[in-house]
């Protein structure tokens, strides 16, 4: 682990580095931050002119390659079990904190993901947020989450637009049209980092999936919900 913080007249920079094998290059994390003003702007105002931290222009870079999430899982173990996986991809931020612009993407591949409290285990799951670049548009899509033990007798209709893949040719691959599995796929605008101006858009479709499996008490759903407003006030 190295955290570095330098304070400079003009600005201020934060870097965090988390190394998980110090004989390789990866798996790593990288949290890289700037804030463009120093203690020279915060201190030294024009009389009548106060600091709008709102307005102050900031510059973020997390980057992960193959980072492995089971450290993270096991500070949760009453959560998330015995869940496992990484994260890769790039994230940059620019603008200020009240106009943030977002480009690339994060993925984090989980295997399995376990949800303790419910007594839901799968073998995988994959998370990707990515945004458009030069935009303020996000989307976020959780997909591959499929119950591979359990079949269903439902049609093989479509979730929020998402069709199971055929069946595989190799011998033994999963028979995916009669499994059951639950889709998100969300999307928005991103203005500032007020939780009233993020919209949001999208659907969560599940196919005849598992919801709860406990000893004397089990749940499934099937159908979609769509969502719709801000994150502060959605709409469903």
């Amino acid at each position: 682990v190295r955290l570095a913080i330098i304070v400079g007249p003009e600005k201020i920079a934060l870097s965090l580095v988390l190394v998980q094998d110090s004989l390789k290059v990866s798996p790593f994390l990288a949290i890289q931050a700037t804030i463009e003003t120093g203690p020279r702007q915060m201190f030294s105002r024009p009389e009548g002119k106060p600091l709008i931290f709102a307005d102050i222009p900031i510059k973020a870079r997390v980057y992960a390659d193959e980072f492995r999430l089971e450290g993270f899982a096991s500070a949760f173990r009453g959560i998330l079990g015995t869940s496992g996986g990484t994260l890769t991809g790039e994230l940059l931020v620019n603008g200020t904190l009240n106009q943030p612009r977002f480009e690339k993407s994060l993925t984090a591949q989980f295997q399995p993901v376990v949800v303790a409290p419910l007594g839901l285990e799968h073998d995988y799951v994959t998370v990707t947020i990515e945004f458009e670049k030069n935009t303020r548009k996000w989307r976020l899509t959780v997909s591959d989450l499929y119950d591979l033990k359990r079949r269903t007798n439902i049609e093989p209709v479509s979730r929020c637009n998402v069709v199971p893949p055929p069946r595989g040719t190799s011998p033994g691959s999963p028979d995916y049209p009669n499994l059951s599995y639950l889709t998100i796929a969300l999307n928005g605008d991103i203005p500032s980092f007020d939780p009233a101006t993020i919209t949001l858009n999208g659907c969560i479709g599940l196919r005849d999936y598992e919801v709860l499996s406990k000893k004397d008490m089990r749940a499934r759903i099937d159908g979609e919900l769509d969502l719709a407003g801000t994150i502060d006030a959605p709409q469903l």
